[in-house]
């Protein structure tokens, strides 16, 4: 069964196989113990550097606690693969994204966000690695650090779209706060703050994600809320 790596843009998602910069210990040995398995998205830990001091960095830390909490039996599948936003170290059946037509949206930032929540609704069948075989970097100027207010408005409106869909399939419980943005934009102007907080009133957003990103600040609220969360979504398992 063809698979492609979920690392890129849709035109690279075409290929089979891509070129790393990075090449993780035992990648390919890793991979191919899946090239045969019946399903539809196979998840891997990853592991993280600064690309140009090739010092330990932490962007592959959430990923890899959501990965050790579904393994651990604390959060459901499904809600697992609806917070493991990024598009990072997974190895998706060709034919389960041609077939349902999941497609990167065509933004100049966080254009894969919406693949990956697609990717969490549609999947089937999943299987969930503790192997490492990506190495994600950091890099300073990369679109990941870019700080523009096109960038940022960019993301802000590619979180309320994510927040309405959420909403939709009647999970708001996975949906973000969008209080970070109100709180970041002052630097953008001083009436950014106000537009913002208009915007996310207007979609009836000013409280979702709060107790969520309350709690995620405390260890033992997040205990709480996540096994909460997956016992009410646990069908998908």
């Amino acid at each position: 069964m063809p698979y492609f790596f979920d690392f890129s843009t849709n035109n690279i998602s075409e290929l089979a196989l891509l070129e790393y910069p990075f090449f993780c210990e035992f990648l390919l040995q890793n991979i191919d113990k899946y090239l045969n398995a019946n399903v539809d998205v196979v998840y891997f830990k990853a592991q993280s550097v600064d690309s140009d001091t090739l010092l330990p960095a932490d962007r592959s830390v959430p990923c890899n606690k959501l990965i050790d909490n579904y393994l651990n039996g604390r959060i459901s599948a499904l809600v697992f693969s609806i917070d493991y936003m990024s598009p990072w170290c997974k190895l998706l059946d060709r034919s389960f994204i041609v077939n349902n037509n999941i497609i990167f949206d065509e933004i100049f930032v966080s254009n894969d966000v919406m693949f990956s929540v697609n990717v969490a609704f549609l999947q089937k069948f999943i299987l969930v690695s503790n192997s490492i075989i990506y190495c994600i970097t950091y890099r300073t100027g990369s679109l990941t650090t870019l700080a523009n207010w096109e960038a940022f408005k960019g993301r802000f409106d590619i979180a309320i779209k994510r927040n309405k869909f959420l909403k939709e399939k009647g999970y708001s419980s996975r949906a973000n706060s969008l209080i970070l943005f109100v709180l970041k934009s002052k630097k953008y102007g001083i009436r950014i703050p106000f537009k913002l907080v208009y915007e996310i009133m207007k979609e009836g957003m000013l409280f979702t994600g709060i107790q969520r990103y309350l709690c995620n600040r405390c260890l033992f609220c997040y205990d709480i809320i996540e096994r909460r969360a997956s016992s009410k979504n646990s069908n998908f398992d």
